[in-house]
């Protein structure tokens, strides 16, 4: 356990920024300009520890359309404003009439993410495309690592194939990247 005593009108802890440092074991700790990062060792990268959360929904038959961002947005998706990485998703869809295995699918930039069925040794994917399953009609993944940069647009679109669903919701949690 570590106890750090501070004086009156101090901050307790300081750690001195680094414009590049090499990580190498998780768990490891750094700030970079004005965030902390945290050292990812199965991505192999530093992300930030705080996490920021990108909703897309549509609340009708949601099959071959782009599923709406901050309301009825459906041409346009999140511009992000650092480099990041996709690290969690979740879907969640009502079927119609009965559960569907269904695809979603990541586009950044207009460009569908590569739907390659590719995991790291460590359990990390960077698939673009996930799906939901006829016994659950949902997807969780917390090993995803697809990278988008500063400035590129994210949109999240479900494939017309596969049978119709509703009440489609995705969310994409993203980490800044280092």
């Amino acid at each position: 356990m570590l106890h750090i005593n501070s004086t009156p009108n101090l901050p307790p802890l300081f750690i001195q920024p680094q414009s590049a440092p090499v990580g190498s074991h998780t768990g490891q700790i750094v700030v970079i300009d004005d965030q902390l990062f945290v050292y990812d060792q199965a991505r192999g990268k530093w992300l930030s520890a705080q996490t920021t959360l990108l909703s897309y929904a549509n609340e009708n038959n949601s099959s071959g359309r782009f599923l709406e961002f901050v309301g009825d947005v459906t041409r346009n998706g999140a511009i992000l404003p650092y480099d990041a990485t996709i690290v969690y998703i979740t879907v969640k869809a009502l079927p119609t009439p009965t559960p569907r295995d269904k695809n979603i699918e990541i586009y950044i930039d207009n460009t569908p993410v590569p739907n390659n069925d590719t995991v790291s040794p460590e359990g990390i994917s960077v698939d673009g495309v996930v799906r939901t399953s006829t016994n659950s009609n949902f997807f969780i993944s917390r090993t995803h690592n697809i990278d988008v940069d500063q400035g590129q647009s994210v949109r999240v679109r479900v494939a017309n194939a596969g049978g119709n669903i509703e009440d489609t919701v995705v969310l994409l949690w993203l980490k800044w990247r280092k």
